[in-house]
């Protein structure tokens, strides 16, 4: 069953020398399934996002996939320890992107409640162009 939720999302984006916070207080809805929570909201004008919807699976603490669809698409695989090749458009065109893990917390309960860190590094040719952190607390809706 889903359950709607209160969704604080914390991102630091470092590239290039510069670093760049964001922070995303929003509703969403959490689906605790099996060995897997799954986490979708609707992004905001503040993401540059406005009508994409995420969804974000979290697998223990060695795999989380974050999708976007709308008029942006992207789907991000982040496994512990490993780089993927992912695909991410914009609205200039798409790109292949090397997304390197590096570190996976997950301290989410069974019903899906907790927090979910994430740290990885992005690449296009192997060249890197940013580091991220992200941190997601998700907490039951109290109205």
């Amino acid at each position: 069953m889903k359950s709607d939720v209160m969704i604080e999302l914390k991102s630091l984006i470092e590239s290039s020398g510069e670093s760049e916070n964001i922070e995303l207080s929003t509703r969403g809805k959490l689906l605790a399934k099996e060995n897997a929570i799954f986490l979708s909201y609707k992004e905001t004008e503040q993401s540059g996002y406005d009508g994409c919807t995420v969804l974000i699976k979290a697998e223990g603490n060695d795999r989380v996939t974050i999708s976007r669809s709308g008029d942006a698409n992207s789907h991000l695989l982040c496994e512990k320890g490993k780089r993927n090749l992912c695909s991410y458009s914009t609205p200039h065109g798409a790109l292949t992107l090397g997304v390197t893990c590096g570190n996976i917390k997950n301290s989410l309960n069974q019903n899906g409640f907790g927090e979910l860190e994430l740290g990885y590094e992005l690449d296009v040719n192997g060249g890197l162009i940013g580091k991220n952190k992200l941190r997601i607390k998700i907490r039951e809706c109290t109205n």
